[in-house]
């Protein structure tokens, strides 16, 4: 509430606290004792930018999916797999220079036999082998005018499904 164009030291949205604002302009989601600008007690769901960070999800059935405004220079991904054959899922940051349409990986994590690489037959494609034998396949297009990439996901036949999430990070 405001008093004289001063804000209360204390604002709750309601009796559980679910939104809570101190004297000091800090925002509590699900806790009333923020310790940051913004502190979220629980999962968030974010569509859109991040301070230059774009996250794109899909599955393979979404493909082709276009990642739009990635950028027409270097770009930094974090690319993350999960796959429906109980597999754990596992990632790789990786580096994309769509004029060239070459990909390079900076480092990977997983476990066992989960790994990613580049294909040895086109540079644009990163393969993603997994715990169950499978192999998957994501293409990326050249940047159009706008900077958009498309992405191409070609799953075996041996798993029902994949999903995946990438993370864009500045260029």
């Amino acid at each position: 509430m405001f008093w004289e164009g001063v804000f209360s030291t204390q604002f709750t949205f309601s009796q559980d606290k679910a939104l809570y604002i101190d004297q000091t302009g800090k925002v509590g989601v699900n806790t009333i004792t923020p310790s940051q600008q913004l502190d979220v007690n629980g999962s968030i769901n974010l569509s859109g930018d991040l301070n230059g960070t774009k996250f794109y999800q899909f599955t393979s059935a979404n493909s082709p999916y276009v990642m739009n405004g990635v950028g027409t220079v270097t770009a930094t991904f974090t690319v993350s797999m999960a796959a429906g054959c109980e597999s754990p899922g596992f990632s790789a940051l990786v580096n994309y220079h769509p004029s060239s349409q070459r990909f390079t990986i900076a480092s990977q994590s997983g476990t066992g036999n989960n790994h990613v690489k580049v294909s040895p037959k086109a540079a644009n494609t990163l393969q993603f082998f997994d715990e169950c034998g499978s192999v998957t396949n994501m293409s990326f297009s050249k940047c159009d005018a706008q900077g958009n990439i498309t992405v191409t996901v070609d799953i075996d036949g041996t798993i029902p499904w994949a999903y995946f999430k990438i993370m864009s990070q500045g260029w």
